[in-house]
């Protein structure tokens, strides 16, 4: 018989050691308490069992986290964004001004995700007669792309020969989703439950040629399978293009369709995400995408999603765009600041005590401003202000501002 003591966690220990056998010879009718039911006597007692959480937890969402910051956000405008609403996001996201912030937790969400999806891939093949493939006659993921390559998506795969329709070539696409979400969709279909996934499959029916499609979802709380097909729609794919067209042109941010931060599809976005979206701070990273110089080539006909920068006089190199140069100018409207004046050289805010500051590579540089916009330029106060000027100091890095919890959320300082 054994019994867990207040041995170190993982250590099971007998009830019956030496010791207490010999008092249990001397008094048969006296045995030691059970550790597991006995009142808690001493302070060790009251311990957790277990350490949580355990080291190789917190060094595994370590790991999660350092390769979710080493990717590269998506570099174009994507197919399987264009059909949400709101186009001040969709600007955001194509010039790289909204940060990527999810947790590992997330992350496995995601990956588990497509290992479902793969799943279902495995069980269509399965049915007599379906040809199911998931790259092209290169083994590439089926891409498409239009405007220079700045509108662009990925195709889950071409299907054919499934009963409803033995002959028809589909567009095919799978997502797995919660039940509440799985629940939802079979109640509306498709296109009422989600737009964007609607405006997804129209946009690869439109650029492959395809006039239907196979929408597949998985349950991933019990394992049902929902499936629909999809018509094309030439007129939708046709005002997708435009309003992709539109945002790619554009060279201030659209308004926000969300009434306020509160507003239901907007008061779930990350804190940096959130305050960036709202014109509170600048992005956490200056690039080219980001730059007033900057403006995407749709006309490029290698469809590789080139830059041209007005202020050079020629295309930005692939390997530059994603970390900028020392003339990078922010786009005025994502200052939070007012503009008083702008030229080639730089361009001079108003402070919010009224003194002015200029962005430019002789003054504040684009990441200075970014770090300083955390606190709301608070840390160019006169006296960082002087340092910067007379020892041309640069501001590497400004601290996130405090914020109290609500609830049992533990005060940070």
């Amino acid at each position: 018989m054994t019994m867990v003591s207040d041995a170190p966690a993982g250590t099971v220990t007998s009830l019956f050691t030496p010791g207490t056998l010999d008092a249990a010879r001397q008094a048969p009718d006296s045995l030691p308490a059970n550790p597991a039911t006995a009142p808690a006597s001493r302070k060790s007692e009251d311990a957790p069992l277990f350490p949580e959480p355990p080291p190789v937890l917190a060094a595994l969402d370590a790991a999660i986290q350092r390769d979710i910051a080493a990717r590269q956000g998506r570099g174009h405008l994507g197919m399987s964004q264009i059909g949400k609403a709101d186009t001040r996001t969709l600007w955001l996201q194509f010039r790289g001004c909204l940060p990527e912030e999810h947790s590992p937790r997330t992350e496995r969400i995601f990956r588990l995700g497509d290992a479902i999806e793969q799943e279902l891939v495995r069980y269509l093949r399965q049915i007599p007669g379906v040809e199911l493939h998931t790259t092209d006659p290169d083994g590439r993921q089926f891409r498409f792309a239009y405007f220079g390559g700045h509108f662009g998506g990925s195709m889950d795969g071409a299907i054919h020969g499934i009963p409803e329709a033995p002959k028809t070539w589909h567009v095919f696409e799978a997502k797995s989703v919660a039940a509440k979400r799985f629940n939802d969709l079979e109640k509306k279909g498709v296109q009422a439950w989600s737009p964007e996934y609607f405006a997804q499959l129209q946009c690869y029916m439109g650029a492959s040629g395809m006039e239907r499609a196979l929408f597949v979802a998985y349950c991933k709380d019990d394992s049902r399978i929902y499936a629909e097909r999809v018509r094309f729609e030439p007129m939708t794919w046709d005002g997708l293009l435009a309003k992709a067209q539109r945002l790619l042109e554009a060279d201030t941010p659209p308004a926000s369709s969300y009434r306020d931060p509160s507003w239901y599809e907007a008061k779930w976005m990350p804190p940096i995400t959130a305050a960036v979206y709202w014109g509170e701070r600048l992005p956490p990273v200056a690039h080219c995408r980001n730059c007033r110089f900057s403006t995407p080539d749709l006309r490029s006909e290698d469809l590789g999603a080139h830059w041209l920068c007005s202020m050079a006089g020629e295309e930005i190199p692939a390997a530059v765009v994603p970390k900028g140069c020392q003339w990078h100018q922010w786009i005025h409207a994502l200052c939070p600041l007012p503009v008083v004046e702008a030229d080639a050289t730089r361009t001079v805010y108003a402070l919010p005590d009224g003194r002015q500051i200029a962005n430019g590579a002789d003054d504040y540089r684009s990441q200075e401003l970014a770090e300083a916009s955390k606190n709301n330029f608070m840390v160019l106060d006169p006296i960082g202000d002087a340092i910067h000027q007379t020892f041309d100091a640069r501001l590497v890095h400004a601290s996130e501002p405090l914020t109290v919890g609500d609830g049992d959320d533990e005060v940070p300082f």
